[in-house]
């Protein structure tokens, strides 16, 4: 397990040769002031840097070069950008939030009881329903607005970044959160947005060596460990079995786009042959063969699988990041949520 590192403030002093650092300037999309709270990192680990007083960042991006940056701010919303150059400085405007006057605090008691259960929604929803979740913590949950309305739609604000502490794995990460929406009859969900991880308590805590085994654990279910399989070329050497929705086994050259030297493509295809299916997105079935069951007619039990459906050509790097824009989870890999996310440092 490699040791990771708190968030540190870049300074040119400790520039190496082969640093590729861009620079630029934060500003408020509408009043156009700088911004000397900002953060620029890479969304899933531990490194990123902060603005200073006249909104100026420095940040080595040679780590994960095929990456995109974040900027977030608390009170904005996120901006992603792919650095093209690092010759120079950019400007980056983030839009504030403007939902922070939503905020109705409810006193009498029924008010109370429907703000806790919205609250144990969200977070079954957020941090996810495994063991690990029952063992993380969100620090500042009243920085959280809940608003359900009569179509059976709960969405969740922050204008803060959320605090997470998770417990289980043993890190402390923030998540700057753009968009959250649960349908709470069919509890169908989306949430968009990213983190930064901020401490890692395997390197001081007695605990350590009972987060490295959890940790372990999350990920091999994690999908980035699929990923950087499929980079490998060594989905099945893990026991992993790709088929597509006619029920058709798919090896790496069938699903794998080469496309420049940084990244790969998962990709994405029609049916030629089955009209009916024109215009649909791609759908790969996932499944480990050793944790597989069937029901008493030899079908797969669904709860072992994964389906995976593409919009586009879907990019990924040996690092295990992948565009999440274009890709949808359901089943087994999709059941990790925050509450099981590892830094791509693991």
């Amino acid at each position: 397990m490699r040791r990771f590192f708190s968030v540190v403030i870049m300074s040119y002093l400790c520039i190496s040769a082969f640093a590729q650092i861009i620079t630029g300037f934060v500003f408020d999309e509408k009043t156009k002031r700088k911004l000397s709270n900002a953060i620029v990192y890479f969304d899933g680990t531990f490194t990123g840097t902060g603005t200073d007083k006249n909104g100026h960042f420095a940040f080595d991006i040679s780590i994960y070069p095929s990456m995109p940056v974040i900027i977030s701010s608390s009170g904005y919303y996120s901006v992603r950008i792919d650095v093209v150059t690092t010759e120079k400085p950019i400007q980056i405007y983030l839009k504030p939030k403007i939902y922070v006057s939503l905020k109705i605090e409810g006193k009498s008691k029924e008010e109370q009881k429907v703000k806790t259960e919205n609250l144990k929604l969200f977070k079954s929803t957020f941090l996810g329903k495994t063991y690990n979740a029952r063992y993380c913590e969100i620090i500042n949950e009243d920085d959280i607005i809940l608003i359900a309305d009569e179509s059976d739609t709960l969405k969740a604000f922050a204008s803060n970044p959320i605090l997470i502490y998770n417990k289980a794995l043993g890190y402390k990460a923030s998540y700057y959160l753009d968009e959250f929406i649960l349908n709470t009859k069919d509890e169908t969900f989306f949430f968009s947005g990213s983190i930064l991880f901020n401490e890692d308590m395997a390197t001081k805590d007695v605990n350590s060596q009972r987060y490295i085994k959890k940790r372990e654990d999350a990920y091999l279910k994690s999908r980035t460990y699929f990923f950087r399989l499929l980079w490998e070329n060594k989905l099945d050497l893990a026991g992993f079995v790709v088929k597509n929705v006619l029920d058709e086994d798919l090896g790496y050259d069938k699903i794998v786009i080469q496309k420049g030297d940084t990244g790969k493509y998962l990709k994405h295809f029609e049916y030629p042959y089955h009209p009916e299916l024109k215009g649909f997105p791609s759908t790969y079935i996932i499944f480990r063969e050793k944790e597989v069951f069937y029901d008493s007619w030899g079908r797969l039990d669904r709860s072992c699988i994964t389906e995976f459906s593409l919009q586009n050509d879907v990019y990924f790097d040996r690092n295990g990041y992948y565009d999440s824009a274009e890709i949808t989870f359901r089943g087994k890999l999709a059941n990790q949520r925050i509450a099981d996310l590892l830094p791509l440092e693991n």
